[in-house]
């Protein structure tokens, strides 16, 4: 096969970083900026959310300042803790900025929003374990953890597909006492769901940017005074 031109392979990269720009118009903040952690050298802006979002971002800022003298808490700072941030759109702000210091220009009277995205040393071959018994992600611990999550996989099939075939025990003997077949399939699909969110983040850790080599992208967001909150 003839090896593909420079300019030809230059072409192609900008059609799949056109398709990818277009795609990522119809994702919310947190998708894109996860999709860009790999390749992005600039920082992140007001520029890069939509009005809506910054809306989200001021109200944050706005619970945050109400209860930033209760109890452990910090002024400046928006956290897990601050209330307002359960619904739908609010995570996906506090998923792409995580906990943020926020400070108002006195000249301008300006919120200025600054952060750093990264990944910390948090993870395990069992996948997210926190600070206190993770690292960094690797390729020995990335191949370790994809080989336990197939172990995991052929395990729960096996269960399953020897309760189709019949057998001596039945399900609940094979399986959980108190765990219907109903019940292990969602607990099988949550668990799915959690050991994909645990690849997506130690990926991230591994090829994107990493707390422990100062490698993170600045998070630079300036919030006009005179922007309305809805």
């Amino acid at each position: 096969m003839a090896k593909e031109s420079p300019s030809n392979a230059g072409g192609l990269q900008r059609l799949l970083q056109a398709g990818l720009k277009s795609v990522q118009g119809y994702m919310p903040a947190h998708h894109r900026m996860y999709a860009q952690q790999f390749t992005r050298e600039k920082p992140w802006t007001e520029k890069d959310y939509r009005p809506e979002e910054l809306t989200k971002m001021r109200i944050l800022i706005q619970q945050a300042e109400k209860e930033k003298y209760q109890p452990g808490r910090s002024p400046g700072i928006v956290d897990y803790d601050t209330s307002g941030g359960t619904s739908s759109q609010m995570q996906n702000i506090m998923h792409s900025l995580g906990e943020f210091r926020y400070k108002t220009d006195p000249k301008t009277g300006d919120t200025i929003i600054t952060d750093t995205y990264d990944w910390g040393p948090e993870y395990t071959d069992q996948g997210y374990s926190g600070r206190a018994s993770g690292t960094d992600v690797d390729t020995a611990m990335m191949g370790r953890f994809l080989r336990n999550q197939l172990d995991r996989s052929l395990r729960a099939g096996g269960k399953i597909g020897s309760q189709r075939l019949g057998g001596g025990k039945s399900f609940k003997q094979r399986m959980q006492p108190n765990l219907s077949m109903g019940q292990f399939f969602e607990e099988d699909i949550a668990r799915r769901k959690d050991a994909f969110h645990d690849f997506l983040e130690m990926l991230g850790n591994w090829k994107g940017p990493r707390e422990t080599s100062g490698t993170g992208i600045p998070v630079n967001i300036r919030l006009k005074k005179a922007d309305p909150v809805f």
